[in-house]
């Protein structure tokens, strides 16, 4: 919940101060987004799976990614699509349906991309050679939006409807690199991120020091795709997020086996 609080705030101040929403979504993507996902190596270990097999799959799973890019760059972008939309959704619904639940990540998504429609289909056409089929597509994404949210309506409880309402009038507001950048941050890894951080027994100062050396080099592949092109560097974040997205099913298994301490106390 105080991812979600932040959201709010920082969003209202973007209205405001642009270059301020930047800044911080810049920070707070360093500081939380980052260590969001560097977090699943020490976890797998804190869990008892295997850092190996967990470190190939992930790496394995982003230079396929990568492939893929390169032999059809179309492809690659409705996984990588698809598979937001059931990550972010099963992150906001998770007590939901998947298909409920998938289909409100979904919106997110298309919330971002109608908002700033001209220049997401930019970034698409430069990276897949799709083009805007016009104004059309906008009017069906609000069409979906609304569908979404009157489905959530009908299953959630009016508090959360309400959240869900608000953050989506929010990413319709904001310029598609702060709203989005600002979800992903605050409203998405935030929370984990803490909870996170419990599980591992970290204060914030060592949780910054343990998934620093992970966080920095994911920083300079990313400066490294920015130097050269917008999209080289879309396609480092999306396979990193890929990477994140499909290792899951590891943490969540290793999360269900009992722990070395734990099989120990039991022998006892």
């Amino acid at each position: 919940m105080k991812g979600h609080l932040l959201f709010f705030l920082v969003a209202a101040l973007s209205l405001v101060s642009p270059s301020a929403g930047v800044a911080i979504t810049v920070v707070g993507f360093a500081l939380v987004g980052l260590q969001h996902g560097a977090f699943d190596f020490a976890l797998i270990k804190k869990r008892g799976g295997s850092l190996a097999v967990f470190l190939v799959g992930y790496l394995g799973i982003a230079f396929s990614f990568l492939v893929l890019v390169r032999i059809s760059p179309i492809a690659a972008l409705g996984l990588f699509l698809i598979l937001s939309a059931i990550h972010f959704g099963q992150e906001l619904l998770p007590e939901s349906g998947v298909g409920i639940s998938t289909a409100l990540g979904a919106a997110v998504i298309m919330t971002s991309f109608a908002a700033n429609s001209q220049q997401a289909w930019r970034l698409i056409e430069n990276f897949t050679g799709l083009r805007s089929a016009g104004s059309d597509d906008v009017a069906a994404i609000l069409i979906f939006q609304t569908a979404t949210l009157l489905a959530v309506a009908l299953t959630q409880t009016k508090r959360k409807t309400a959240e869900v309402a608000a953050l989506l009038l929010g990413l319709w507001l904001l310029p598609i690199w702060i709203g989005f950048g600002l979800f992903f941050v605050y409203w998405h890894s935030l929370d984990s991120f803490i909870e996170q951080r419990i599980e591992l027994g970290l204060t914030a100062k060592r949780a910054l020091a343990v998934t620093a050396p992970l966080s920095i080099g994911a920083a300079i592949i990313l400066l490294f795709g920015f130097a050269h092109s917008k999209e080289m560097a879309a396609s480092f974040v999306a396979a990193i997020s890929v990477g994140h997205i499909l290792t899951r099913p590891l943490l969540d298994h290793a999360a269900l086996k009992p722990s070395a301490r734990e099989r120990a106390t039991a022998i006892q």
